[in-house]
């Protein structure tokens, strides 16, 4: 296949010197050319299928059904003796919509848990304030932990919403201790700027 489409002629045609016992090759060989990079294509769509999505990418629907816009970035995170805690409320009105939020966690490059599948997701009502984090943690209580982001020494998150009426904000926070014994401030940006 790859020797057809070096040898591809401009008018079709495909210039491979073997031949197949229908003589397809021979009486069509516009279309014997086009199943060529067709099939060249699905190969190649195939194998980027399995890449998993990275932070710059667009954003997924939020439980596989929702469409999300990108609210916030945070990098340099750590999960693995901190928690990331990411505390996000509504600026809906009363009366208004509900908001799906998500957030997504990366380690180094890794991407750890699908928002498309409900991991890391949650419902924010109008005035609401919800917490997402990387752990349980003993000072604060979250409506979920995501899920897979328990080992990052190098993570990074973005948080998805259906609306960007909603406002965040990001700690890093011992797991371990009631009160903690440290909470950091996370910077969080926004199209790279730090908000």
């Amino acid at each position: 296949m790859e020797s057809c489409l070096r040898r591809a002629r401009p008018r079709g045609g495909c210039a491979m010197r073997s031949t197949t016992r229908s003589g397809v090759k021979k009486a069509w060989p516009g279309v014997y050319r086009s199943a060529c990079l067709a099939i060249s294509g699905a190969i190649t769509l195939a194998a980027t299928a399995g890449w998993a999505q990275q932070i710059g990418d667009k954003s997924p629907l939020l439980n596989g059904t929702e469409k999300a816009k990108l609210v916030l970035v945070a990098t340099g995170l750590t999960s693995t003796f901190a928690a990331a805690v990411f505390f996000c409320t509504s600026m809906e009105k009363g009366g208004g919509n509900d908001i799906t939020l998500g957030v997504e966690w990366w380690s180094g490059t890794s991407f750890e848990n699908d928002v498309t599948l409900g991991e890391g997701v949650v419902t924010v009502s109008p005035g609401d304030t919800v917490t997402l984090a990387t752990h349980d943690t003993l000072h604060f209580q979250s409506e979920t932990v995501i899920p897979g982001a328990t080992g990052a020494s190098q993570g990074a998150a973005r948080i998805l919403a259906t609306s960007k009426k909603i406002v965040c904000t990001a700690y890093s926070v011992d797991k371990d201790s009631n009160p903690p014994t440290f909470i950091t401030d996370v910077p969080l940006y926004v199209q790279g700027r730090q908000k």
